[in-house]
């Protein structure tokens, strides 16, 4: 069935005894597998229908046998494939699995698909995630995480420990995914937004996200493709387009980083400055940097993200941070951090005195906003009142743009609103 002389894949380019048709990939999934080839984190997908299982199986296979076997002499190495549960593993990946893999390529040892040793005798481990920790001592050459945003962004961490195979320096991870679920916004963060923490800045070039419409697939019938067309507009957005800022749950639903988002802006001189306190140590604090101008116009300048520091110690930081802006008389903070929980210093001192450490008599103060009944609610209206727009004629005119946007640099506003729920 196979032909043993050499071919050059259409793939990669390179020269292998293992025929790549048939893996009959989509033009989109040839893009995946060339991703893998030069990143090792790769997201695939964005959207429903792009062919994210199918994708995610064959190249688990094109790894074992082209890359690492006929590549580097590397026998059986093990490629996990991994589900949030056992029903979602065995219906999107071993059942298909079980019809797709032809009986010469190799045979199943329970859930596991072991190559024959003419192909190097690889084995695609199919594996679910009702309690990951038992797969701390694994090794796997590759992973492959079916719907990637089902799971919490320690699923992630705790797979990539398990990232190791004796002979391959390069290991693969592979996420295919939807938008949504509880884990949108961390995939969001690192595939889209290319923000990432300490420890993977210095593995930021080796992440990758292919983009797969359902147009993408040939596969698809024109009746699925209408019925998305045919969705609600969020879910449409989401499904058919690929659109990150939206999913099901969302409260801000006007958002739309076209209109929500300065690519570039000038504050006029005439414009108020201020800043507005989300004091957070577990959790993540923010500073949002303001400027306010003529009908009720509202742009956020910057963002100071902090997390784990003390009171005093993010005053510091964000002094330091504001220094680089015009000289203003207030910050907005949560009433909280004014209560009198012990008998030393409450949070806002603490923070007031950071910031007069870093800004002297040239410090903002610290203004302590309350919440009355009902205060929710109202506060909740009046954002989506600045957050609103109005089309006319199928444009946004400029008398219908959002009162309150926000410049390209405050990326923690930009991820965190449109997905708040």
């Amino acid at each position: 069935v196979i032909n043993s002389t050499d071919e050059q894949c259409s793939v990669c380019g390179e020269t292998h005894r293992f025929l790549d048709r048939i893996f009959n990939y989509t033009n989109r999934q040839r893009e995946l597998r060339r991703a893998v080839n030069t990143h090792r984190y790769v997201l695939y997908g964005g959207c429903r229908g792009g062919g994210k299982s199918y994708g995610l199986r064959w190249i688990a296979i094109d790894l074992l046998v082209n890359q690492w076997f006929l590549g580097l002499g590397v026998r059986n190495a093990r490629f996990g494939i991994f589900c949030e549960d056992y029903p979602a593993l065995e219906d999107r990946q071993i059942s298909k699995c079980r019809v797709e893999f032809p009986e010469w390529l190799g045979s199943w040892r329970k859930n596991d698909f072991r190559l024959d040793k003419e192909f190097g005798g690889g084995v695609v481990c199919f594996r679910n995630l009702d309690d990951p920790s038992k797969y701390m001592s694994a090794e796997f050459s590759g992973i492959g995480v079916d719907e990637l945003t089902k799971n919490d962004e320690s699923i992630f961490e705790i797979l990539r420990g398990s990232l190791r195979w004796p002979g391959i320096e390069r290991t693969i991870f592979i996420g295919a995914t939807n938008p949504g679920e509880k884990g949108h916004l961390w995939v969001k963060r690192l595939w889209m937004d290319e923000r990432f923490p300490k420890e993977l800045q210095a593995k930021a070039h080796e992440f990758k996200y292919v983009k797969a419409l359902p147009t993408d697939n040939p596969h698809n019938a024109d009746s699925y493709i209408e019925e998305l067309k045919a969705l609600p507009d969020k879910r449409r957005r989401a499904w058919l387009e690929g659109d990150w800022t939206v999913f099901e749950g969302q409260v801000f639903e006007e958002w739309r980083n076209e209109l929500h988002v300065l690519e570039e802006f000038e504050v006029p001189p005439n414009w108020e400055w201020g800043a507005g306190l989300d004091f957070g140590y577990r959790a993540n604090g923010v500073l949002s940097i303001i400027a306010s101008g003529s009908e009720n116009r509202v742009v956020v300048v910057d963002e100071f993200v902090f997390k784990e520091l003390y009171a005093e110690e993010a005053g510091y930081q964000s002094g330091l941070k504001l220094r680089a802006y015009p000289q203003f008389s207030w910050v907005c903070a949560d009433e909280a951090m004014f209560w009198q929980t012990g008998q030393g210093p409450t949070q806002a001192e603490q923070f007031q005195t950071g910031l007069n450490r870093a800004m002297g008599r040239f410090a903002p103060v610290l203004v302590k906003i309350t919440h009355g009944k009902g205060s929710r609610p109202a506060r909740l209206e009046l954002f989506h009142r600045y957050l609103a727009w109005k089309q006319v004629n199928g444009k946004v005119p400029e008398w219908n743009q959002p009162r309150l946007r926000f410049h390209k640099r405050c990326r923690y506003h930009i991820e965190t609103i449109p997905a708040l729920p």
